[in-house]
């Protein structure tokens, strides 16, 4: 049931301020955020058994996004973890879900990530 002005769900998982979301154009539920603490964090709201590990992430130093760990819902049903993460070298400024083209088709989606001085392209 709907209450106006009241959240339904919190996402956790940045350290800092946020600067981007963007819905993906070809995956219901899924949701990317891009932020201050150089995480681009991946959402899937209709999963509620996945979740990513965010800390240690500079590991993965820019391969991909990972996806381990497990989901931590909280008592009340309303906070998720990430389902995946990728550390950027910088703070992120913004990010973009790919289009359906010849590049996803190819298998996967990819996320356009801007930080700093560079662009990077993310297969997720």
């Amino acid at each position: 049931m709907r209450q106006p002005g009241q959240a339904l769900l919190e996402l956790r998982g940045h350290s800092a301020n946020v600067n981007a979301i963007e819905w993906s154009p070809s995956r219901r539920g899924m949701l990317a955020s891009g932020s201050d603490d150089s995480l681009v964090l991946v959402w899937d709201l209709l999963n509620s058994s996945n979740g990513a590990v965010v800390n240690g992430l500079g590991e993965n130093g820019g391969a991909g996004f990972s996806g381990q760990g497990h989901g931590h819902t909280g008592s009340g049903g309303g906070v998720k973890g990430p389902a995946a993460s990728w550390r950027c070298d910088y703070e992120v400024g913004n990010l973009s879900w790919a289009p359906q083209s010849g590049l996803t088709a190819q298998g996967g989606e990819w996320v356009g990530v801007a930080g700093g001085r560079g662009i990077w392209g993310v297969k997720l």
